[in-house]
């Protein structure tokens, strides 16, 4: 069992290890991580480098809205790497991946996929702030637009911002994949992490909330896995039958040199 999952994961046809390696160089450089830091950041980011194809991306929108992607529409990688000044100190968010989803014609939306392998408590918050940061750089970029266009501003406009009624954003559409076995209790929104006892009944629907869309990749049923195009079916497939154990030494056994793994396999060992 181990065997089949780890060349699955650490085999060149699912896993481009050149890309996996840039990618830890790039955390590494600005001492970010995607979603989390500590002993599942390499594995955090061998899942974003899995999940850059587009096929799968493809696969997991349809298994969850239960639609397909319609003709006609291209799928594209767009910049999920932020700056944010926070007290007079520069500092980075990152997105899994950030897709662009373009029909013919128009604008499009932007899906954005996160990967997690354990639970994370404060995730909601993190999608609110990353939505944010895509929505803010988007005003900089019409408005910067607008003054290098020397756009004329209508009466319905709105000239102090230089923002005009016609100007739109294009929308963010979120899922998170969560790859660990505890996703029973996953938290679902941004007021999961509040205390809105002490907020008068009457006036809670004033509080704004923030929904994450969770899909559970060990939960999805086997015949759903039969309709998926790509090579995720039998990753998925091999990760809903392998152990925790199993999955921590997949984990050990990709950080090894190559010398170390060829002793191990001659020796019959994993770990």
């Amino acid at each position: 069992m181990i065997e089949s999952f780890l060349s699955v994961v650490s085999g060149s046809p699912c896993l481009d290890q050149s890309l996996f390696k840039q990618g830890i160089r790039k955390c590494r450089c600005f001492n970010v991580s995607p979603l989390w830091k500590g002993e599942e950041w390499e594995t955090n980011a061998a899942l974003n480098v899995y999940m850059s194809k587009k096929g799968r991306i493809r696969d997991i929108y349809e298994y969850y809205t239960g639609t397909c992607i319609p003709p006609g529409y291209e799928m594209s990688a767009e910049d999920g790497f932020y700056s944010v000044r926070d007290n007079k100190k520069l500092t980075f968010r990152q997105r899994g991946q950030l897709k662009r989803i373009q029909p013919e014609k128009g604008r499009g939306f932007l899906l954005g996929i996160e990967n997690q392998m354990t639970v994370n408590l404060t995730f909601a918050q993190r999608l609110f702030e990353l939505d944010g940061l895509e929505y803010r750089r988007q005003v900089e970029e019409i408005r910067e637009r607008n003054n290098r266009n020397h756009v004329k501003y209508k009466p319905e406009d709105d000239f102090k911002y230089r923002f005009r009624r016609a100007d739109k954003l294009r929308p963010v559409c979120n899922l998170k994949l969560y790859w660990g076995k505890d996703g029973e209790n996953l938290p679902v929104s941004l007021k999961d992490m509040m205390d809105i006892e002490a907020v008068p009944e009457q006036m809670r629907f004033l509080i704004n909330d923030y929904r994450v869309h969770t899909v559970w990749m060990r939960a999805i049923a086997d015949e759903d896995l039969q309709k998926m195009q790509s090579d995720m079916k039998y990753v998925v497939g091999v990760l809903k039958r392998t152990e925790r154990r199993e999955w921590i030494c997949a984990e050990r056994y990709m950080r090894l040199s190559k010398t170390q793994r060829k002793e191990r396999r001659q020796t019959g060992r994993t770990v």
